[in-house]
């Protein structure tokens, strides 16, 4: 039997939320201090970079047009501030990408399947543009840093990824997490184009908002919204009493209805809304 704890529900009311974040700026969060360079490029450049496990490429200037054959595990790429990252071809990151310019991104892969320690991972600071597909396997780690800018241009299929965002990610298409050894912490925005199914565990403290179509939650995790979910269409939870969904924000379905199926427990505490045409 579906259990549901209901402290505050709000259905068919026209609710107007004003966003105010203080101390939000303009400029990028602050970069991390890179490692030891083991090889600098400091002006423009178009080599070809083959990297071995253990080395550290900083690069410190101009433009990079050049192709990266891969990211061994152990290996890391540091791009500093003012940069234009735009490598030809990128290969597979076993290792860690750290961006803190303007990253163009073409087609990749972050695998984690590597020594523990060395699994794959992105760690943006400035703004990343991926132009084409992205894969994931193993324990992958993507991080977007205070105010930076990550945008993709297809849908996004989670496996095995864990990401921390502080600031703007937005996927041109819809978002796919599988299973539970995904979670998603959002603390700013993140938004899609197309559906969000989540089949992981979401703590979610910012604004999530699927503009092209409904979000669906699955239960394979405890998915926790301080602040803000809003589909254009249907809200869907299909949890269980062993994964619930805890609101102690606003959940909003625009101009659709409100679903909850199986045995969910759903758990809004006090203050929190579900707003849609019906529940």
């Amino acid at each position: 039997m579906k259990e549901v704890y209901l402290n505050r529900i709000a259905k068919g009311v026209v609710f107007v939320l004003v966003l105010m974040v203080a101390g939000v700026g303009s400029l990028f969060g602050q970069c991390p201090t890179p490692g030891t360079c083991t090889a600098t490029i400091s002006t423009s450049s178009s080599a070809t970079v083959n990297l071995s496990a253990g080395q550290y490429l900083c690069i410190t200037g101009g433009t990079f047009t050049g192709n990266i054959s891969g990211i061994p595990g152990g290996a890391s790429i540091y791009v500093a501030s003012g940069v234009n990252f735009e490598p030809s071809g990128m290969g597979s990151i076993k290792g860690t990408l750290i961006n803190c310019g303007n990253a163009l991104i073409p087609n990749m892969e972050v695998d984690g399947n590597g020594t523990p320690g060395n699994a794959g991972r992105i760690e943006n600071y400035g703004s990343m543009n991926f132009l084409a597909g992205t894969g994931y396997k193993g324990t992958n780690f993507i991080v977007n840093g205070l105010n930076a800018k990550m945008i993709f241009t297809s849908d996004q299929i989670l496996s095995g990824t864990i990401i921390n965002n502080k600031g703007s990610i937005r996927i041109n298409g819809g978002l796919t997490t599988n299973g539970a050894n995904v979670t998603i912490n959002n603390e700013d925005s993140l938004t899609t184009s197309g559906d969000i199914t989540l089949n992981g565990r979401i703590l979610n403290s910012g604004y999530m908002f699927a503009n092209g179509g409904l979000m669906k939650l699955n239960a394979n995790g405890t998915i926790t919204n301080g602040c803000y979910f809003v589909a254009q269409g249907s809200f869907e939870y299909n949890g269980s009493s062993t994964d619930p969904l805890i609101v102690t924000g606003f959940i909003w379905a625009k101009g659709a209805e409100v679903k909850t199926n199986g045995s969910g427990l759903l758990v809004l505490q006090t203050g929190a809304f579900i707003q849609g045409n019906s529940f």
